[in-house]
């Protein structure tokens, strides 16, 4: 870690705590030791650069939060040009780029955690056959 510090300032930048008060009252998700988007006050883990906090029940990752809420909240959805963006779901590109993260954690790290580990990286295999089409493609978020 002392080599990545110095060559890699923005590690600096995870967040030190998580938000007070009760988490789940505020629909919130531990973020304590996460990166967020930008700077740490920003305090919302992204799974591009925190993904194992934000592992969904199914396996999968989404890009920002859990997936938490009800797809039927999108009916409310105040934003015209954006459709399915009111809650956060599991991508295909999110969950590839976690088990890849994984895979060279064990590698480096064979013990530590070993178990936990390869489920996770089995069940987030699992979402991604899951969600892959008939013709052999997946869905892929863009903006």
């Amino acid at each position: 870690m002392h080599f990545c510090n110095r060559f890699l300032p923005s590690l600096s930048l995870k967040v030190a705590d998580d938000c007070p008060g009760n988490l789940d009252f505020w629909y919130r998700h531990i973020s304590k030791g996460a990166w967020p988007f930008s700077t740490a006050d920003h305090g919302w883990p992204i799974s591009d650069c925190t993904a194992e906090g934000l592992k969904n029940s199914d396996g999968g990752f989404a890009t920002y939060e859990l997936t938490r809420s009800y797809r039927w909240l999108e009916l409310i959805n105040p934003a015209e040009t954006f459709g399915d963006i009111v809650i956060d779901y599991p991508y295909v590109e999110c969950t590839s780029a976690a088990i890849q993260a994984l895979t060279a954690f064990k590698k480096l790290y064979p013990g530590h955690r070993r178990e936990e580990i390869q489920d996770c990286i089995e069940r987030a295999a699992t979402f991604i056959l899951n969600i892959q089409a008939s013709d052999g493609s997946w869905f892929v978020f863009s903006l």
